[in-house]
């Protein structure tokens, strides 16, 4: 899209009609020809009386690892993935991430396509991207929009960014690319905001004449109590307030979730699960989720070293980081002694050349303080 963003951005030249849109479509296409392969169709068959629901994923690799939208899979009782062409297989669900909003699905599938995703997704407001997924089963359907803004919040939901291309119903968990084709971000959901309506009602029956089975007759004190009580009320209108709708989607904001954190999710799963390697390759488990990186701002603020620490996001139930009291928001600034560089992989490769069921150290900074924790690992 590189001809068409320049033609976009120039001013004051002459362009000549039809120049500047058949060369963005052009590029569109290009990008499209690239996802097609890559992106599928999710049927989830769930257990009575929970509906059938279709979703949108894609590949993560060319092994058969597949991710869409977690919160979706829940009691999926059978999963089959289809993609353009009419290839289909049945999917294994292997997990779901930090907040189930990564689902891990594997297939049985060989000579599949590299996905084209980005090693690390700079997005700006007014870069455009270019979304693929299955709205209403409407398989590989294609939008154009743009970046919105970044490191969002939703239901939870942390770091997202914000895109005018739609996250329709069964478009969750499709592929947002950027100019060159690249796999930024998965769509997540759109913006919604509750419906509250008032209605008006007549006064309601005293509870009394409501209630089944044999009345009491009042006494003269409660029937002269319930005449001035009427009188009072008389010509009076109730008012109530419901929600009736839970919720409406906002035109034009919607969320998706950027390529580093689908990954780590991706990554934290299978490495939960021991599905990431073979038995005798397993990495070791820590239990953690951890942020792809610190900001800035507040490694300054807690007096880090440029370019040094790891920040633990999610942590696990009775994992070997629950178990020594590793907490959400506490920084790992060093392993056995030895400073950590910031990032998570350095982390995971000094943790795979432990061996299983070794104890580590870590000292950790916590509310600013430091602390120390020993770690079993698996």
């Amino acid at each position: 899209m590189g001809p068409a963003l320049s033609l976009l951005l120039a001013a004051g030249q002459e362009i000549a009609p039809g120049g500047l849109l058949e060369s963005l479509e052009k590029d569109v296409v290009r990008v499209v020809d690239r996802l097609r392969p890559c992106v599928a169709t999710v049927d989830v068959d769930r257990p009575f009386p929970l509906p059938p629901l279709s979703l949108s994923a894609f590949l993560l690799d060319t092994e058969g690892t597949v991710v869409t939208a977690g919160a979706a899979l829940e009691g999926a009782h059978r999963i089959s993935v289809r993609f353009v062409g009419g290839r289909s297989y049945r999917g294994e669900l292997v997990g779901r991430g930090p907040e189930n909003r990564v689902g891990v699905l594997r297939i049985p599938a060989t000579n599949l396509p590299e996905p084209p995703l980005a090693e690390s997704a700079t997005l700006r407001p007014g870069s455009l991207v270019v979304g693929i997924g299955s709205p209403y089963g409407f398989q590989a359907s294609v939008f154009l929009g743009c970046v919105s803004g970044s490191d969002r919040s939703l239901g939870g939901m942390r770091g997202l960014v914000q895109t005018t291309v739609p996250v329709n119903h069964g478009n969750a968990g499709g592929a947002l690319a950027n100019a060159r084709g690249e796999i930024v971000a998965m769509l997540v959901g759109p913006y919604e905001r509750s419906r509250v309506l008032a209605i008006r009602m007549p006064p309601t029956a005293p509870e009394a004449e409501k209630a089944p089975g044999k009345k009491r007759l009042p006494t003269r004190r409660e029937e002269a109590d319930e005449e001035d009580e009427a009188e009072s009320r008389r010509g009076e209108v109730v008012v109530r307030t419901e929600d009736l709708a839970g919720a409406i989607p906002s035109e034009g904001i919607h969320f998706a979730l950027p390529i580093a954190c689908v990954r780590e999710d991706a990554r934290s799963v299978l490495e939960r699960t021991g599905s990431a390697h073979g038995p005798s390759e397993r990495r070791r488990w820590l239990g953690v989720y951890l942020e792809p990186s610190i900001d800035p701002a507040l490694a300054s603020h807690l007096g880090l070293e440029e370019g040094r620490g790891v920040l633990v996001r999610e942590v696990y139930a009775e994992s070997p980081a629950a178990q020594a009291d590793l907490r959400p928001h506490d920084i790992l600034v060093s392993l056995d002694g030895s400073p950590l560089e910031a990032g998570a992989e350095s982390l995971r490769r000094r943790l795979d050349a432990k061996p299983a069921g070794s104890r580590v150290e870590f000292e950790i900074v916590r509310r600013g303080q430091p602390v120390r924790l020993a770690v079993k690992l698996e």
